[in-house]
């Protein structure tokens, strides 16, 4: 189904509980990412990918679609999801939140599917060179995962954001806890989410953050 302020959409899945987990992700793209600017690069479920078009990226809309739970399904649907970006133009679709209600509850269950599902089947099939992901989590915590370097779909750990923080930054730095908590509060959905983003829009933005003064 869809209704006028973007796509509501179930795939793979049956339960009527995944429509209202997939709206309130729609929201909080409206509401939270774009009206907060949390992703300087949203304005909303109408428009993403927008101030890219220096970079020949064209703004579109963000879909999102439920999978079923388990980690088949998932994976399955994150396939499908990936497909539809390569064959949809830019305008018509700019990125996908693929939504997992299922593992809402399970942080570092959703995070095994991701890293360890997902991550290498990207790997062997070479989508990472058409498309990006993120992991998002109600629950997310940097500090869980335990990384201290770039990790494909992970939030930067936050020794890395800091020296970003203290050179744009105003006022005091951050504490580290302070610091570790916003990190964190970035990648936290209404749902566990993987969201999909084209490798055209992630190369553009790059360019333009690195022409930074």
């Amino acid at each position: 189904a869809a209704d006028d302020r973007g796509d509501v959409e179930l795939f793979n899945s049956t339960r009527a509980s995944d429509g209202a987990a997939v709206e309130a992700s729609l929201r909080w793209v409206d509401d939270t990412l774009g009206a907060l600017r949390l992703c300087p690069y949203t304005r909303g479920r109408a428009r993403g990918a927008v101030g890219l078009e220096g970079g020949g990226v064209a703004s579109g809309p963000v879909r999102a679609v439920a999978a079923a739970p388990g980690a088949a399904n998932l994976a399955a649907a994150f396939f499908r999801a990936v497909g539809e970006l390569t064959t949809t133009p830019e305008r018509d679709l700019a990125t996908t939140l693929l939504v997992s209600p299922a593992y809402d509850g399970d942080f570092l269950g959703f995070v095994g599917v991701c890293d360890g599902v997902v991550e290498p089947l990207v790997a062997a099939t070479g989508a990472a060179a058409v498309v990006g992901r993120a992991w998002f989590h109600p629950s997310y915590e940097a500090a869980a995962v335990g990384h201290d370097a770039l990790k494909p779909g992970h939030a930067l750990p936050s020794a890395v954001v800091r020296p970003f923080v203290e050179k744009y930054g105003s006022g005091d730095p951050p504490s580290d806890d302070a610091l570790a908590a916003a990190n964190d509060a970035v990648r936290r959905s209404p749902h566990a989410t993987i969201n999909l983003l084209r490798r055209s829009q992630l190369d553009a933005a790059q360019r333009l953050e690195a022409a930074l003064p």
